[in-house]
Formats: C-alpha cells, sequence, structure tokens
C-alpha cells in the first residue's frame, strides 16, 4: 500500500512567519525537547499531577476499607471513580479545547490540592465519614475527566512534532520510574500516618499548580491554525468567531459563535476523529492492544493470588515490568529516530504476540514473571512512536477531543478485560490458559491491523508531517 502524503504548502509555515514567539517548525532531528522552551516546565507539571495521582490511587483503597471495613465497598468506590472519570472525559476534551489550556492546567492542580488537603485533614482529626469520603474519591474521577486533557493538549503547542516521539519516550521513563516509587513511598506514608500520603499529594499538587502558572497562555501566544485540519482534508465543524467576522460586525460573530456552540464542538470532535484515514486504525489497533494485556495482567495476578503465591513475589512481576519498561524508555527516542513508526509497531505487536503464546503453554510462576517483564521493555518504544505520531498530526485545536476520543474508547473496552479474565479464572475449568488464549488471539489481530492498515507505512518522526493522520 502506498503511502498517502500532503503537500498542502501551509505546513511549511513558520511561526515567525505568523507572528507569534514559538518552538520552530523546521526539523528538529538533532535536537532534544529539553532544549525547547517551557518544556522542563511543562515536564515537571506533569510529573507533579502524575506522581499526586498515584500517591491517592493507592491510599485511597485503604483509607476506605478503614472507614468501612468492606473489601466491596474500597473496591466499588475506587471503580466508581474510574467510570465517573470516563464519562466526563468526551465532555472534557470539548472543554479543553475551547479554553485556555494553562488555566485548566493549574485548575486541575488546585483541585486535587483541595481534595488532598481536604482528605488528610478529616483522617488526621477523625471527622472523615462516608459522605465526605465517596465526595473524595469522586472528585478526583471529575477534575481528571474534566480537565485531564489539558495537559497533553498544550504540549502540541511547545514542542515540534517531530520532538514527540522523543518526548513521549521521556515520559514512558517517568512512568516506569513513577509506578516503581509510588507505591513504596505511599506505603511508608501511610504507615507512619493515615493522612500523610494525601498530605504529601496536596502539596505536590500544588507544585504542579505553580509549574503550570509559569508556562505560557494556551502553550504559546494562543491557537494558531497550521493547516493540518485542512490539510487532512477535512473541516472539524467549528467556526472561528473572528474569523468569520472582519471588524466588529456582531451579528457575524454571533453567528460563529452559535456555530461553534458546545454540542457542535463535541459532535465535531467525535466525526474528526472517526473520519481520518490513519486516526481510526490507531484507537482500533489500541483498543486490542489494551484489551489483551490487560486481561493477561489481570489474570496472572489472580491466578498467582489463588495459588498462593506471597504477595512479594506477586509484586516482583510487576516490579520487573516496570524495570524493564524504565529499560525500554531509555532506548525508545532513539529507535523512534532509526526506524519508521509503522516498522516499529509491526515489530513490538510481533515480539508482544510472542511474549504472549508461552503462557499457553506454562502457567508457572518464572514464565509469567520473564513474559510480563519483557512486555513492559517492548511497550515504551510503541508507545513513543505510535502515540507521539497520533499527537503530533492532531491540529493543536482538535488535541482535546481527539485524546478523549482515543482514552473513551480505548479505556471502554479496557476496563471490561479484568472482569472478563476474573470471571474465566472463577467459572471456566482452566481459566487462566484460556484468559492466555483470548491474549494470543488478540495479539495476533493487533499485528494484522498494523500490518495491513494504513499504520504500516507511517515514517519515521522527522517526515510525520509528510503523512496523512
Amino acid at each position: 500500500m502506498p503511502a498517502n502524503t500532503e503537500t498542502n504548502p501551509s505546513v511549511s509555515v513558520s511561526n515567525a512567519d505568523l507572528g507569534i514567539s514559538s518552538v520552530p517548525a523546521q526539523s528538529s532531528k538533532a535536537r532534544s525537547p529539553w532544549r525547547t522552551p517551557h518544556y522542563a516546565m511543562w515536564f515537571t507539571a506533569d510529573t507533579a499531577d502524575v506522581f499526586a495521582d498515584a500517591l491517592q490511587t493507592f491510599a485511597l483503597p485503604l483509607i476506605a476499607f478503614e472507614l468501612s471495613q468492606s473489601k466491596f465497598v474500597a473496591g466499588a468506590l475506587t471503580t466508581l471513580s474510574m467510570i465517573v472519570m470516563m464519562v466526563l472525559t468526551p465532555i472534557g476534551g470539548v472543554i479543553v479545547d475551547r479554553h485556555d489550556r494553562r488555566t485548566l492546567m493549574i485548575g486541575q492542580g488546585l483541585g486535587q490540592l483541595v481534595v488532598g488537603a481536604l482528605l488528610a485533614v478529616c483522617v488526621a482529626t477523625g471527622t472523615l465519614n462516608l459522605p465526605i469520603l465517596v465526595l473524595s474519591v469522586l472528585a478526583p474521577g471529575v477534575i481528571s475527566g474534566l480537565l485531564g486533557a489539558s495537559t497533553d493538549a498544550i504540549l502540541r503547542s511547545l514542542i515540534p512534532t517531530d520532538l514527540y516521539a522523543k518526548a513521549q519516550s521521556v515520559r514512558e521513563g517517568r512512568e516506569a520510574g513513577v509506578g516503581l516509587l509510588s507505591s513504596p513511598i505511599s506505603g511508608v506514608l501511610y504507615g507512619l500516618f493515615a493522612w500523610l500520603p494525601m498530605a504529601v499529594a496536596a502539596v505536590i499538587s500544588g507544585v504542579g499548580a505553580i509549574c503550570s502558572c509559569l508556562l505560557p497562555k494556551q502553550g504559546m501566544a494562543g491557537v494558531v491554525d497550521d493547516g493540518m485540519t485542512g490539510n487532512d482534508g477535512a473541516d472539524d465543524g467549528t467556526v472561528d468567531a473572528e474569523a468569520s467576522a472582519p471588524g466588529d460586525d456582531v451579528e457575524a460573530a454571533n453567528i460563529g459563535s452559535l456555530a461553534s456552540s458546545f454540542a457542535c464542538d463535541f459532535a465535531a470532535g467525535w466525526k474528526w476523529s472517526l473520519t481520518r484515514r490513519t486516526l481510526p486504525w490507531i484507537i482500533v489497533f489500541g483498543a486490542v492492544i489494551n484489551v489483551a494485556f490487560a486481561g493477561l495482567e489481570t489474570g496472572a495476578q489472580l491466578m498467582l493470588i489463588a495459588r498462593g503465591v506471597s504477595a512479594f513475589n506477586i509484586g516482583l512481576v510487576f516490579t520487573g515490568m516496570g524495570v524493564c519498561s524504565l529499560i525500554g524508555s531509555l532506548i525508545a527516542g532513539r529507535v523512534s529516530d532509526r526506524l519508521a513508526t509503522g516498522h516499529i509497531v509491526m515489530l513490538s505487536s510481533l515480539l508482544t504476540f510472542a511474549c504472549f503464546v508461552p503462557l499457553v503453554f506454562d502457567s508457572g510462576y518464572g514464565t509469567v514473571l520473564v513474559c510480563l517483564s519483557l512486555i513492559g521493555l517492548l511497550l515504551p518504544s510503541l508507545n513513543a512512536s505510535l502515540f507521539g505520531f497520533m499527537y503530533g498530526r492532531t491540529s493543536e485545536d482538535m488535541q482535546g477531543r481527539v485524546s478523549s476520543v482515543f482514552e473513551t474508547l480505548v479505556g471502554v473496552f479496557g476496563a471490561c478485560a479484568p472482569f472478563a479474565a476474573g470471571w474465566a479464572l472463577q467459572y471456566l475449568d482452566g481459566g487462566f490458559t484460556i484468559v492466555a488464549v483470548a491474549a494470543c488471539a488478540l495479539g495476533l489481530a493487533a499485528l494484522l491491523i498494523a500490518a495491513l492498515s494504513p499504520i504500516r507505512d507511517i515514517p519515521t518522526a522527522d517526515r510525520w508531517e509528510e503523512y496523512v493522520l
């Protein structure tokens, strides 16, 4: 299948030509995202958000159990928070595309600060009750659903497109590091005082809000149409009131505002995302591979618990995945520079499938440890390349909505995988083998999707702007 390239000259227009002091539009292959203005401050704010969320995620179920003395209540509250976040994420995508993303990032940090501080004070003073707990559990889901996409969306205006893969590889390393450190740190803090993880999370959220304040408004000097939407050959369904209303023509501006109503933007985001050439295939690929991995990971964990494997040894499996992910993130940037993104996706899918296969024939602890750890080694390069391309080639005014569409569709199916794996282990003979076979089937399907769809032809990062999203 020949690559479908774009030739619209508007892509080559630099920000300097538009009168904006921002990241250069020319190729940045030899540069690092750390050398671009504001990236370090954005990364600090993003890391604060991720680390604070990890501390809260660890501590909230423990606090809920201490209050209710019910495992069901603790698990149900956590699940409810996830459901609220998933329901609100599509709405949040529109909000992010209609408002200043720096302001939304600040609001997210301050919101997490308030929730953490409130819960810490209530736990410390012994005044925590069920209504306050429910509010404290649901509030992070509401905040993440409505404002969470702003952090990813603002990055589009801070770094050039061809640095997205390197930036994503840095984030993969950060995610692995936070995953390795957050649980032990939160456990130690909780062991000292039950309120301490929430207090520390509140402080870290405040630091993130401060760093967000230091970012430029809307990423640079406001949203600038870089021609990508037009290059892909489709309108996003919104109308710029100022563009349609020269001078002070109030009536024309009102018409433009009406056309850009919230409902119109919401529908336009889904229509735009699902009518691209490559993006729908990326969504399908992400959903399939996510279901396979989430189901297998949960199935392995539950199977080891049922066999009486110690919590320490089960933890080693996730530690192995975290360590391998950290190692993989260190080479992800170089891999994305040297190999075409489509080839990286196909190779990663093939190797992931190869890691699934041994678990069909052997469910021993050693096999589980090695196979799941090796999968962790492959994911950073896959995520850095494919998702770097997806966000890098999405026009700035569509970042929030594209992110929400992707997260919603991938997340809904991914959320079903643990339930299905648990059901198979509970009610079917040879349950884990069935889960492993299903993971292999899905892994093979993901490989075929990558090989037979436009994903296959996505070029290297320095040529992403030539390829249709």
